[in-house]
């Protein structure tokens, strides 16, 4: 069920409301009829095609009598098949057309139902515009723009590319970022809602030159009674070891997954029934993959929730209330920690309390992170312990 609201008494509002609840319409009954048997036909014909293939491969005067008698069927499902298939298609035709304002992915963008329906737009608006790669952004150009509005931060994660030839000639670049080289001044967003002050202000003077302020209502925003303590934490783990399992080449690390284990379980004491999401986040997939198995082993399915294990990369653009982050190195090197990039796209995710699980040793061998324990010391909110149990306190209201 769709349910619509406005307030406004302006005619061109309640135009704009009839336009969009047509649509709704004409899309759900695509969606719902059509597309299910348009689902049911394909399955048919697969099943009609094995089942001659089979028929043909036996060889004998019966199998080909019997296959001669299910062509036509075959025909006649494609037939029905194509018939609905242009319904839908000239369905997305009229929604397309009746749009004043389409939402697609880069890529769709240059899909065939656009391509077809529109020529040219006024505005054209890309999000995340520094996590696309420059040839990707080039896509909806082609619908000559009066207008390009690019929304992004190149503080954050640059797009995903896997070949080193490729970045050294910065194939990885943004479209956002070659402007920005060119001198084309960005407008910096100054002001952020998500971040407790405590948080954001670590992030601004660490990544944004002391440029990024907390706007007012986030101080008076009520924190949750399940989140305590609140703010950012740092917590050394002296038994942390980063460990590789055979034939991956992911790291997992084993003490720091337990750390966050027992956290997050004393965090789900307090939600009761609360609208709560807390986000268990890690810059490598053998750790993800680790704290989901111990999750999934002490709490079933229960734990998915209210809470979502990922990487850094797949975190980005998202919030959720706490974040428990886990850095795994424990060796001489930090890896692809040091890309402060996805250092900022961690911290940043938490709206209440960001709590970091580390080694300290380790990670201060990185300028920026080494600045994160001095901040957390600063704040007496850095701990050492060997476990959770010696910290457990510092969870538990008084």
């Amino acid at each position: 069920m769709m349910n619509l609201f406005y307030s406004s008494n302006d005619f061109f509002s309640k135009l704009m409301l009839k336009k969009i609840w047509d649509l709704y319409l004409l899309f759900g009954r695509i969606k719902e009829n059509d597309s299910k048997l348009i689902e049911e036909i394909t399955k048919n014909i697969e099943k009609l095609e094995k089942q001659i293939e089979d028929l043909k491969k036996e060889g004998s005067y019966n199998s080909y009598s019997t296959t001669r008698e299910l062509y036509p069927k075959l025909a006649e499902l494609k037939k029905k098949r194509f018939t609905l298939l242009g319904k839908k298609n000239k369905c997305k035709k009229d929604i397309i057309k009746n749009s004043d304002v389409i939402f697609c992915t880069l890529s769709g963008a240059g899909s065939f139902p656009v391509l077809q329906n529109v020529k040219s737009i006024d505005y054209l608006i890309i999000d995340e515009a520094c996590q696309s790669l420059e040839v990707s952004t080039l896509i909806p150009f082609q619908y000559d723009p009066k207008s390009v509005i690019l929304i992004g931060d190149p503080k954050q994660l640059p797009a995903t590319t896997f070949s080193e030839k490729s970045k050294k000639n910065k194939y990885d670049r943004s479209f956002f970022e070659r402007m920005t080289e060119c001198n084309v001044k960005p407008v910096l967003l100054s002001e952020q809602y998500r971040m407790m002050k405590e948080i954001s202000d670590f992030t601004s003077k660490t990544f944004y030159n002391n440029q990024i302020c907390t706007g007012e209502s986030i101080d008076n925003r009520p924190i949750p009674n399940w989140v305590y303590p609140e703010g950012l934490f740092f917590f050394n783990i002296s038994t942390s070891k980063e460990n590789t399992k055979n034939g991956s080449m992911s790291y997992f690390n084993d003490p720091e997954a337990q750390f966050a284990l027992n956290l997050y379980g004393v965090l789900k004491k307090r939600i009761g029934r609360s609208d709560a999401h807390i986000g268990i986040i890690s810059p490598y997939k053998g750790q993800v993959d680790h704290i989901e198995k111990l999750l999934s082993k002490r709490y079933g399915d229960s734990w998915k929730k209210n809470c979502e294990v990922s990487s850094v990369d797949g975190f980005q653009g998202r919030e959720v209330d706490v974040v428990i982050f886990s850095a795994v190195r424990s060796g001489k090197t930090i890896g692809f920690l040091k890309d402060e990039r996805r250092m900022n796209v961690a911290i940043s995710r938490a709206k209440y309390g960001m709590y970091a699980i580390g080694n300290e040793a380790c990670l201060s061998r990185n300028p920026k992170w080494k600045s994160l324990i001095k901040y957390c010391k600063e704040m007496r909110k850095c701990e050492s312990c060997n476990s959770f149990k010696r910290v457990e306190h510092i969870f538990n209201k008084q």
